[in-house]
């Protein structure tokens, strides 16, 4: 159950950390990043209605987790980053 509890983690970590990172207006980034805690939420409780698989509430928290934790990280390198991105791309 642990190992279940770190790919929710690590996967909604990725997903939602690319757009913080990578959305030239980060804003923009954050909305996105942030949405996506309405659509792990909604996923989760939707999967209740699939035969064999059964809705989560510590997959949801862990799901957040990650959403919160990429929004995070993201944020912090690109804050940290993007100033060097300026110099070689814009």
């Amino acid at each position: 159950p642990d190992i279940d509890m770190h790919n929710h983690l690590s996967v909604y970590d990725w997903l939602a950390f690319l757009p913080c990172f990578a959305f030239a207006r980060k804003r923009v980034g954050r909305a996105v990043s942030l949405s996506m805690i309405h659509f792990v939420c909604a996923l989760e409780y939707a999967q209740g209605y699939v035969p064999g698989r059964m809705a989560s509430l510590g997959d949801m928290i862990a799901n957040t987790a990650g959403v919160a934790l990429g929004v995070g990280v993201g944020r912090i390198l690109r804050y940290r980053l993007l100033p060097a991105f300026r110099r070689v791309v814009f």
